[in-house]
């Protein structure tokens, strides 16, 4: 038997020493004969011809040839399986690297390929090409991949990379490239781009999951573009901008390519839902919206705020706590909070709904005015929210005032069931908990030669009241007043603070409104858009803030002091618009005659972001007139047909009533006002209290 295998073995070996590598280029074949190798030559034997043997000895191939070589083809080192690096520079039209398995390093240079097929080098680890006609690279199949440089390729218009968990550094200089995706390389420590002759702007995704690369460098270089004017768009993962070096003006550096993380993740997923009837939360039970909750994994806070009912948050591994945030502790919530844990990163995904009760019996409605800006002679678009942040179904009216001596009213969507001169109500009924509905009133602004005359810096004042106030929970907000400077122009993309320029200092602590409205001045749809605030958190206290509305679908992402309201495939057209309202506290440490200032950054699709702007407001004693305005001041109900209470956070001095003439009906100084022997109508009371004055528009029904 032994016998017979070394006979075998021999004849095997006779087989591969007899065997011949193909190589019909006879000026290949002779350089191959004669490449030196060690102490000798491929051609050992020195019969003439490459054995499959001999080709199987190197594990460094160099074919470097100059550019007057009359070498066409190099068919035949595909043979040379146990070359780990391999160079080839040669004014070649077609290249087999198919079976060099063993390769880990291969250079080409000056070939005059326009496709290059890297199918089977599953080795390769370090891929260098440069100087090539080469349309498209595919390393997609390439796992083990390290380094990737490619340069002067200026014809190539694409690089597949895939999921290349090993790619380290990347290498890209003078190339045709409109866009490059890395969000599969997730151990990346080096990105370096140069383009050169491209036409259209540039888009790179390096969002791929871990924005804390150690060591990590990267450079983007568009000085040498063909048309420098073109833009690179650079999508990443948040925490990355301060891993890139000195970037140029036209390269936008940013994290909203997607709305998820690049990379592996978990997700939390679940909503909020309202069991009214406390008989426990169903598919019959509604979804509640507008909700804050707040995400904590040990050392680090989150909130998201969703106008859907479905928030989602995006994890690693480790264990996290969930917890709904409500305004006020109106309700039951079942679970109080919750605990995930998720042991690896798996694309796991965890539902967790939470059910709330009321807790008690607690009416409270809210409402605020959004303007849209307001300019002499023109129409004026106001949207009035109200809803109901309480626990109990309700029914009442809305009232809307405004100065009618300066407005015209054009029309409300819906219809308002009455109307007197600066004064529109509705009625409303069923208004359930997290329920808001929305009223559109036009209004027509007089131009500077109509009596009275508005003109640009005019204050216009309105007023909105929700109805009942009586037994609410919270019955300051049941009064919005809207101080509204009218404007020259319209600005498309702006931020307001509805409560005006100046505010009374005794708001300090309370809620300011802010109204963020976005317009699409392209020419093509808006995939999506986000609405970047940085807060300061020397002003603002960021706990507090809420979302109250807006005009599509929106979810709010709460990170340190920053808020960014994303539109997900909200596909505004050309011309359309949009808004977002929300509300934060003040700082209580702030002191009279301190301002504060919101700001905002607009982005569209992959387009740098638009400046709004600067929103401030003082608190400040004195408003435009030479007295004190006590905004403290609330008479209620409004509209009423009896009596009225008055009530403010300083003492009360005088009350006195008007008719519309300006002619004084009667004064007082107690905290109620009876009107019930007054005729149907409007009118004005004046407040006088420790702190100032207050006007305020009333209607008798």
């Amino acid at each position: 038997m032994k016998k017979e295998l070394l006979l075998l073995f021999l004849f095997v070996a006779g087989i591969m020493q007899a065997q011949v590598v193909n190589i019909p280029d006879a000026n290949f074949k002779s350089y191959l004969l004669n490449y030196q190798f060690g102490d000798g030559i491929l051609d050992a034997n020195g019969d003439g011809e490459l054995q499959v043997s001999e080709a199987l000895v190197p594990d460094i191939l160099d074919i470097s040839l100059p550019a007057s070589s009359s070498i066409n083809s190099l068919q035949g080192v595909e043979a040379f399986n146990n070359v780990t690096f391999l160079t080839i520079s040669c004014r070649v039209t077609e290249i087999n690297l198919s079976g060099l398995s063993q390769l880990q390093t291969l250079w080409i240079s000056d070939i005059q390929l326009t496709d290059l097929d890297l199918t089977g080098l599953t080795g390769l680890k370090g891929l260098q090409i440069e100087w090539a006609p080469i349309v498209a690279i595919d390393v997609s199949g390439l796992s083990n991949l390290e380094t990737l440089d490619i340069d002067a390729l200026n014809s190539l218009t694409s690089v597949i990379i895939g999921n290349n968990p090993n790619l380290k550094n990347m290498f890209l200089y003078s190339t045709s490239l409109t866009e490059l995706d890395l969000s599969g390389c997730p151990n990346i420590e080096s990105v370096n781009l140069q383009f050169f002759n491209n036409a259209d702007d540039i888009y790179v995704n390096l969002k791929n999951g871990n924005p804390s690369y150690n060591p990590y460098s990267a450079n983007i270089d568009l000085a040498s573009n063909a048309n420098p004017t073109n833009k690179c768009f650079v999508c990443m993962d948040e925490g990355e901008a301060e891993n890139f070096g000195s970037m140029e003006s036209n390269v936008l550096l940013s994290t909203y390519c997607t709305f998820t993380p690049g990379g592996n993740y978990n997700v939390i997923t679940g909503s909020l839902l309202f069991d009214n009837e406390s008989d426990g939360c169903d598919t019959n039970d509604s979804v509640i919206s507008n909700i804050k909750l707040n995400l904590n994994d040990g050392t680090e806070n989150g909130s998201v705020i969703g106008s859907t009912g479905l928030y989602e948050f995006f994890t690693q591994a480790g264990t996290f706590t969930i917890t709904p945030d409500f305004e006020n502790d109106l309700f039951t919530i079942t679970p109080p909070f919750a605990e995930i844990n998720f042991t690896e990163v798996d694309s796991l995904v965890t539902t967790q709904n939470f059910c709330l009760t009321p807790n008690g019996t607690h009416p409270d409605l809210d409402i605020v005015i959004v303007p849209f800006g307001a300019r002499p002679g023109f129409d004026a678009l106001y949207k009035v929210v109200y809803r109901n942040k309480g626990n109990q179904m309700l029914s009442g009216s809305v009232v809307f005032a405004y100065q009618e001596d300066k407005l015209d009213f054009v029309s409300a969507n819906p219809s308002e069931n009455s109307a007197t001169p600066g004064v529109l109500a509705w009625n409303y009924s069923n208004l359930v908990p997290f329920q808001q509905r929305e009223i559109y009133v036009i209004l027509n602004v007089n131009a500077p030669m109509e009596t009275p005359s508005v003109n640009i810096d005019d204050q216009l004042g309105f007023t909105a009241t929700i109805n009942p106030v009586t037994g609410d929970e919270f019955p300051d907000d049941n009064v919005f007043e809207l101080n509204q400077i009218v404007i020259g122009s319209l600005d498309p993309n702006d931020i307001t603070c509805l409560e005006g320029n100046s505010v009374n200092p005794d708001k300090i602590g309370e809620y300011l409104h802010y109204n963020i409205n976005f317009e699409n001045t392209g020419t093509a749809p808006a995939t999506f858009i986000v609405v970047k605030d940085v807060i300061d958190a020397a002003q603002f206290d960021m706990a507090s803030l809420q979302l109250i509305n807006a005009s599509h679908p929106v979810q709010a992402k709460i990170t340190d002091n920053k808020v960014e309201f994303r539109f997900d495939d909200i596909n505004l057209g050309a011309g359309e618009k949009g808004n977002v309202v929300f509300k934060i506290k003040t700082l209580n440490t702030l002191q009279a005659n301190d301002d504060v200032t919101q700001k905002a950054d607009i982005f569209f699709d992959y387009n740098w972001p638009i400046a709004t702007n600067d929103a401030t407001t003082v608190f400040e004693v004195l408003n435009r007139g030479d007295f004190a305005k006590d905004n403290s001041v609330k008479i209620y109900p409004n509209p009423s047909k009896g009596l009225m209470n008055i009530s403010a956070t300083s003492e009360l001095k005088s009350v006195e009533l008007y008719d519309v003439q300006g002619r004084l009906l009667q004064a007082g100084s107690t905290t109620s006002l009876d009107i019930s022997g007054r005729a149907s109508g409007i009118y004005f009371v004046k407040v006088f209290t420790e702190r100032g004055m207050k006007v305020e528009k009333i209607v008798k029904e």
